[in-house]
């Protein structure tokens, strides 16, 4: 069937070469729509009780993520003449399209009397003309728990501006115009001040992060083409190699971003890597089918019978590299991780466009190309690699022991590196702290408290709850345990701005600093406040008054830090709550920790998952329980040194570190299944275990070896090129499994196999 299969190829293989043009002109012409959107919500399962608390959260008190945070810093702050410059700047952000909101000092809410009458009003409504009144309201600020360490720094050197964006324009190209107007204010402003204007927030974080994705994946693909490139110009030493199994690589490159592109799915933080792992996972399918091609050419066969052969001896072991690798990634697509699902499919897809492509097209284009020199072929069939699979036999016949000890202890090392792994990771770690967005975050950190939100929400059950002295009491009780905790900066409470209308209406009376025990009162302070058009209560309390949230900031703590907090702070609710109310911690900073630890966890099972179907895979194609059972040594052994490794190196098992066993695991199975079905095809011609092992290991082992230097030179790019320690790690993870997946497969199945068949009959491969 595969010798008829190889037939139609040749016979109608400019049809094929024709189809396929088109299929490129296609994806081209869609692959400009791709677009690239980061969010840390992309990472957030809907249907986890705890995302779904904080979506909650979100819809009584508004999202916590469409922030933007513009500081200005400088010695004449409350000059009147820079007040009247920062007023402006602050009504022209008002009036930038796609900010619904804006917040600073500008606008705070100034309760106090006058003639013993209450006036709530904006702080900076109109400027003073006396210096004096000026300074008073300056003095208000930094005593007000409102806005000290928020909106103006506790050196009166800095404050803040507060720019909501409109949550449906909060993706990466609706954003984008905005984001801009909001820099060319910011530029007009420190040509006005000349004083130090740092924006940052979410919104901000996530664009940066979207931009730089778009250089990242197109830096790393670009080099990594021209890095095959030249691997291939070296391998194949053929023009017609070299063009057309880069033109494969390529097309097997677009397949995915295309139907990405056409589907309106954008790129995410995960998917930067997916071109590079398409291809040079890829490239690894035209590297040997060249090979099996050259070597039938070497042994005397013409084109045409040689492609047949080819393709009769490969097109099955290729499919089963291809679907096993493919297995590897598209399992993550069983987890409700959106993200993490789409990076698996569109891998996967990309793994198996590969292999489509190769096993279609280079047939198709090897028919119509003159074959290459006697000259070449004899010089690919020469030279350091053949020395290379010399010593290996030598090693692996006479110096058994030796050997597979090397392998054993390097196993061993590993295993003991592995228990000294930590699961933990930043939230925004992925990034060098000299890096703007970084910079500009821990800016905000110092000067204006933590920007990564941490929230108590509580529900008292009923309308108007909130008004119950007592609820007002409790959001006093969290504030002070938060206080106590080193990491967490800015805190407000609805009782804050209660206790600031008691004592402004006792006339600055620090004794009347305490909660009203008249619930009325509350009821009033609450009214006075919802009669100015900004008012602060609707970011603490919900509208119907029946829930209520105690906003914090915390600073960017490893999760392993992050957790203890988090623990300790729903200890505390649990023994603290009153009765008849409930309150959950929640925020963007516990939810994006719990789901970074849930992701690891989804990874894993996957992966485990995706270790026992591929076993089943090779017990059916190699119709024997004891080979299929025997190809998991070489295969578990470079996943032993990636945990080692990764402990070892001092690498935090996260999301992108995690991800790398998928990788390890598919290109593992690879090499596994050429040697294998090698060795077993050789086997049944000789009948001789170490002549089938010698054979297998000048026939196919040309390929791997080269097939492992693309995979590690290719993973090699992200670690010198990248700016994202995870893509850096990423790299540096899947070239240590590359080499010792080969290390596997060359010192251990030699041994191994030869010693299982010396005294039975081999099964036939599928």
């Amino acid at each position: 069937m595969l010798t008829r299969f190889a037939d139609f190829l040749i016979r109608f293989r400019w049809a094929v070469v024709f189809t396929y043009i088109i299929v490129t002109g296609v994806l081209l012409y869609h692959i400009g729509e791709l677009r690239f959107e980061f969010s840390f919500k992309q990472f957030f399962p809907d249907n986890n009780p705890i995302v779904q608390l904080y979506n909650r959260t979100i819809a009584d008190f508004g999202a916590d993520d469409t922030s933007v945070l513009i500081a200005l810093e400088g010695e004449r702050l409350f000059d009147r003449e820079t007040l009247l410059i920062y007023k402006d700047f602050h009504d022209r952000i008002e009036n930038i399209d796609g900010i619904v909101d804006v917040d600073s000092i500008i606008n705070a809410t100034w309760p106090r009397l006058e003639n013993d009458t209450l006036l709530v009003d904006s702080l900076f409504e109109s400027i003073p003309e006396s210096a004096a009144e000026i300074e008073r309201r300056r003095d208000y600020l930094l005593n007000s728990e409102l806005y000290k360490g928020s909106f103006i720094s506790d050196d009166g050197r800095a404050v803040l501006l507060v720019a909501k964006l409109d949550p449906k324009r909060n993706d990466s190209q609706a954003r984008k115009p905005i984001l801009d107007d909001l820099e060319a204010e910011n530029h007009r402003l420190k040509e006005k001040t000349g004083m130090l204007v740092t924006m940052g927030g979410v919104p901000t974080s996530r664009s940066g992060y979207a931009e730089m994705m778009t250089l990242e994946t197109g830096r790393l693909t670009g080099i990594s083409a021209v890095l095959v490139l030249l691997i291939l110009i070296v391998t194949f030493r053929h023009w017609a190699g070299v063009i057309f199994s880069l033109a494969i690589v390529t097309l097997a490159t677009l397949s995915p971003l295309g139907i990405m592109a056409i589907t309106g799915i954008p790129m995410s933080l995960m998917t930067t890597m997916l071109p590079v792992v398409v291809m040079i996972t890829g490239v690894a399918n035209s590297i040997h089918f060249h090979t099996r091609f050259y070597e039938e050419l070497h042994n005397g066969e013409n084109r045409i019978e040689a492609i047949r052969e080819t393709t009769r001896h490969l097109a099955v072991a290729l499919f089963i590299t291809s679907v096993t690798t493919s297995i590897g990634f598209s399992i993550l697509a069983t987890t409700d991780i959106r993200v993490l699902a789409e990076f698996g499919i569109f891998v996967g897809l990309g793994v198996l466009s590969a292999y489509l492509i190769t096993i279609t097209l280079l047939p198709a284009v090897l028919a119509i190309i003159p074959p290459p020199s006697a000259r070449t072929l004899n010089g690919y069939f020469s030279g350091n690699s053949r020395k290379f699979l010399a010593f290996v036999h030598r090693a692996t016949t006479r110096h058994t022991i030796a050997s597979t000890g090397v392998c054993l202890v390097l196993g061993v090392v590993a295993t003991y590196y592995a228990t000294t792994m930590e699961r933990k990771q930043k939230i925004h770690d992925d990034l060098d702290d000299d890096h703007p967005i970084i910079r500009n975050l821990h800016y905000l950190e110092s000067k204006l408290g933590g920007v990564l939100p941490l929230d108590v929400y509580i529900d008292t059950g009923k309308p108007d709850g909130a008004k119950d002295p007592e609820v007002m009491r409790f959001c006093d009780e969290i504030k002070r345990e938060l206080r106590r905790i080193p990491e967490v900066q800015k805190i407000y409470t609805p009782s804050d701005m209660i206790k600031e209308m008691a004592r402004t209406l006792a006339g600055g009376d620090p004794a009347a600093d305490v909660v009203p025990d008249d619930r009325s009162a509350i009821a009033q302070y609450m009214m006075l406040y919802g009669m100015n058009e900004d008012n602060p209560m609707d970011l603490l309390v919900s509208r119907d008054k029946a829930r209520l949230r105690v906003s914090s900031r915390i600073d960017d703590v490893f999760s392993t830090e992050a957790r203890k907090i988090f623990q300790r702070m729903r200890n505390w609710l649990r023994e603290n709550t009153p009765k008849g109310i409930t309150s959950r911690l929640t925020g963007m900073s516990p939810v994006a920790h719990m789901i970074n630890l849930y992701i690891v966890n989804e990874i894993f099972y996957t992966f485990l998952l995706a270790f026992g179907i591929i076993t089943l895979l090779l017990i059916v194609q190699f119709r024997s329980v004891s080979v299929g059972l025997l190809s998991l040594i070489p295969n578990m052994f470079p996943l032993a040194v990636l945990l080692g490794m990764i402990g070892a190196m001092d690498i935090y098992l996260k999301p992108s570190s995690a991800i790398t066993f998928s990788i390890a695991l598919g290109i593992a199975v690879d090499d596994t299944v050429h040697y294998i079905t090698r060795f077993l095809q050789e086997y049944q011609d000789t009948k001789d275990a170490e002549e089938a092992a010698r054979r297998s290991i000048f026939g196919t082992g040309k390929a791997m070896v080269y097939t492992t230097i693309v995979l590690g030179l290719g993973f090699c790019v992200p670690i010198f090129t990248s700016d994202v320690r995870a893509n850096n790690e990423f790299g540096l993870l899947s070239v240590g499994a590359v080499l010792t997946a080969l290390l596997a497969d060359l010192f251990l199945l030699p041994v191994i196999l030869p010693f299982l068949f010396r005294k039975s009959e081999p099964p036939r491969t599928m």
